[in-house]
Parts: C-alpha cells; sequence; structure tokens
C-alpha cells in the first residue's frame, strides 16, 4: 500500500489560542487550590523557626563564623566550618537538642539550598568540612545570586513555572497577533504573511 503523504493543515485548521484565553490563565490557579503535600511556608521551611534561625546565624556578633579560609593551599571564600554551626545550633535553637540532631537540621538546610559544601560534594556533617550560605556564593551568571528573602512566602516551584510560562504565552501571542494586523498580505483568501512586503517595510 502507497504511503500517503502528510497534509498540511489549513489555516481555519490550525490550533492557536486567543490572546484573551491565554491572558486569562496567568491569575488562574494551577496547583495552589490542591496542593500535593504540605506548603513550604517560610517560618517553619525547612526547619521549624527558620526566619529567626536564619536571621540569626546571619548576625555579626552571635552567629555563625563567616569568613575565608585555607585547606591545601586553596582559599574559599565566605564560608563557616560545619562542626562550628553544630556548636551554634546546639546553643541556639530551642529544645536543648543534642549534636546528632542539630547535624540532621544541617542536613535539612543543605537539601534546601540555604547552605552547600564548598564543593558540593559532601553533606552536612559535625567536622571540619567547609560550608557556604547559597546567600554569599559569588557567581559571574546574571540573576543567579540567590538571596532568602524572608518577607516573601515561599511557593511551589511548579506554580512559579507555570506562571512564567504562561506570561511568556501572553507576549507570544501578543507579538503574533501585531505581526499578523501588520503584516498580512490584502489577499483575504491568502491568509498568509506578505514576505515581500515585510522585507521592504525593514
Amino acid at each position: 500500500m502507497a504511503a500517503v503523504p502528510p497534509r498540511k493543515r489549513s489555516r481555519a485548521e490550525q490550533v492557536v489560542p486567543t490572546f484573551a484565553s491565554v491572558e486569562a490563565d496567568v491569575s488562574t490557579p494551577r496547583l495552589s487550590e490542591e496542593p500535593q503535600g504540605p506548603a513550604p511556608e517560610t517560618s517553619d521551611y525547612p526547619i521549624p523557626n527558620f526566619e529567626e534561625l536564619y536571621n540569626k546565624m546571619r548576625e555579626t556578633d552571635g552567629g555563625v563564623a563567616i569568613e575565608d579560609r585555607r585547606w591545601r593551599l586553596l582559599t574559599y571564600q565566605m564560608c563557616f566550618v560545619g562542626s562550628e554551626l553544630v556548636d551554634w545550633l546546639v546553643k541556639n535553637v530551642e529544645g536543648n537538642i543534642d549534636r546528632t540532631e542539630a547535624v540532621e537540621l544541617g542536613q535539612k538546610l543543605l537539601d534546601a539550598g540555604i547552605l552547600h559544601h564548598v564543593m558540593r560534594s559532601e553533606p552536612f556533617a559535625d567536622d571540619y568540612y567547609f560550608y557556604r550560605f547559597q546567600e554569599d556564593e559569588q557567581t559571574s551568571v546574571l540573576n543567579m545570586k540567590r538571596v532568602w528573602d524572608s518577607t516573601r512566602k515561599a511557593r511551589y516551584a511548579v506554580d512559579v513555572s507555570v506562571e512564567t510560562i504562561t506570561r511568556l504565552a501572553c507576549l507570544c501571542e501578543e507579538h503574533r497577533r501585531n505581526i499578523l494586523e501588520k503584516k498580512v498580505s490584502t489577499d483575504p483568501a491568502a491568509g498568509e504573511i506578505d514576505y515581500a512586503a515585510l522585507a521592504r517595510s525593514e
């Protein structure tokens, strides 16, 4: 049996969302109505009383000692020692936690991306390992520095992605409509862009 060549859909058959329908989706919650699992509240995520505890960690006086440190001829900027953070957590966290529990809290902070090993190769440990807060990470990549802002409520990453993609779709749809309004040929039956006229207008 001879293969049937694919048929190109006509313009009327092409499914293109209208700008109004896409724009309306921007404010429509997708996952926030029925979230999967507990929402990551800033006050108790990733550990209880996180905002207050994090601010205390960052204090110049009484916080975790953050400084440039050397190890095997290499200098690691703006970092702290894992065992010193354990000491600080045991001293400052309410409930009289022991060092094992302090290590578990440190690992939760690491898993949440609040801090990381300077080589990103080790879990959190009660040892002479160097760690760095994400806020202190130096990067040359534009918009890659992440600063924890306790005034902003944490959101699901999927919700943020849906909102961003939807807004991009709105911009693309608006741009598409502008092109069609200005660059479509005068022949209504053609329904195609007049590329010759487009080239002359540039």
